[in-house]
């Protein structure tokens, strides 16, 4: 993912992020995209224990609230064995001022869709589903993200996932943010 605005760019890839000036000279650090949303490594090389796998990076940058967001899928591992537990979650990164260089808010939001962590229940086959490969987009009013929803151990597709957030509310830094879960399924 890219974004950019009169002053910096801001690139993420499936595993680092990095700021940029305008001019293409480093302003930041690489930064690994498990520290930047807290978690421990994907693999520590002392103990090996094994993180969160983070996957599927997206960023924006919107003029009007002058904030960055960036969003990536988190599957969760068991950390001696690395195996997925099938819990996975969209987590969403918004810069606390107009710079992507300095503190961000993070949000995390369950998209198992098997009825736990207050999601609905998709009823996906072998498990939970997967939300699969988050886009983003905004308006004037919202924040928005899909997902390509599938059974995390199974083999179908259950459809595109739409959720919307209040961007003032992101761009705030709220404590708490109400989404509105869109599900596609059945819908021609």
């Amino acid at each position: 993912g890219m974004c950019v605005n009169s002053k910096y760019v801001v690139e993420t890839i499936n595993d680092v992020t990095r700021v940029y000036n305008k001019d293409g000279t480093p302003a930041s650090a690489v930064v690994d995209l498990n520290t930047f949303y807290g978690y421990p490594a994907q693999v520590d090389r002392t103990t090996g224990s094994v993180g969160p796998f983070v996957t599927d990076p997206s960023c924006l940058y919107d003029n009007a609230t002058q904030r960055w967001f960036m969003v990536i899928l988190t599957l969760d591992q068991d950390p001696s064995t690395g195996a997925f537990l099938g819990s996975n979650h969209l987590d969403i990164a918004v810069s606390q001022t107009s710079s992507p260089i300095g503190a961000w808010n993070i949000y995390s939001l369950p998209v198992q869709d098997n009825g736990t962590a207050g999601t609905p229940n998709h009823r996906c086959s072998a498990g939970p589903c997967l939300g699969d490969y988050p886009h983003i987009g905004a308006d004037a009013n919202g924040f928005y993200i899909t997902t390509n929803e599938y059974s995390f151990f199974g083999p179908e597709f259950h459809g595109a996932q739409i959720y919307a957030f209040s961007k003032a509310a992101l761009a705030q830094g709220a404590s708490s943010v109400f989404v509105s879960q869109f599900d596609s399924h059945g819908l021609d």
